[in-house]
């Protein structure tokens, strides 16, 4: 129920959810959330664009090591990003 709105800050997903926030704090604890997952996930957003801006920007200045390293790490973050969203933390 509350997995859509992961995504957004904690005050707007209560008005959509139409619930206040102490309830809405009740039910992530009851689901084992300790936090709201936003920062996170839009921390996670801003460095899989930078990685993804600066892959582009200067792939053909990178060896083979280097463009390997760089996807891996924005593989990890994509991972990482999809557990925030579909789990919380």
């Amino acid at each position: 129920l509350v997995r859509g709105y992961f995504h957004l800050p904690m005050s707007l997903a209560t008005q959509k959810l139409q619930i206040g926030s102490t309830a809405l704090k009740k039910i992530c604890r009851k689901y084992g959330i300790k936090r709201w997952p936003y920062r996170r996930i839009r921390a996670c957003q801003k460095l899989i664009e930078q990685l993804e801006e600066t892959g582009a920007a200067e792939a053909c200045h990178f060896g083979e090591a280097e463009g390997l390293a760089i996807r891996e790490k924005l593989r990890d973050l994509y991972a990482e990003k999809e557990q925030l969203c579909l789990h919380g933390s």
